[in-house]
């Protein structure tokens, strides 16, 4: 039986199947989702802040009534 050999097709040089991100854009994708993870945390603290001012406003209401 005599051995065949196949070629196996391969992309382009530049095409899509090739393209790896570069350490740059790798870099950018992580602090673009630090700065999301960092934004959320910032809008639970004032949030966190605003019902706790909210609560002592209540408590000072009924103690000085």
């Amino acid at each position: 039986m005599p051995a065949t050999i196949t070629a196996i097709p391969t992309p382009l040089a530049g095409g899509p199947a090739l393209r790896r991100p570069t350490r740059t854009e790798a870099f950018t994708e992580v602090r673009e989702a630090t700065r999301g993870r960092i934004l959320t945390a910032s809008a639970l603290v004032v949030g966190l802040a605003a019902v706790s001012t909210f609560t002592l406003a209540v408590i000072a209401l009924v103690v000085a009534s």
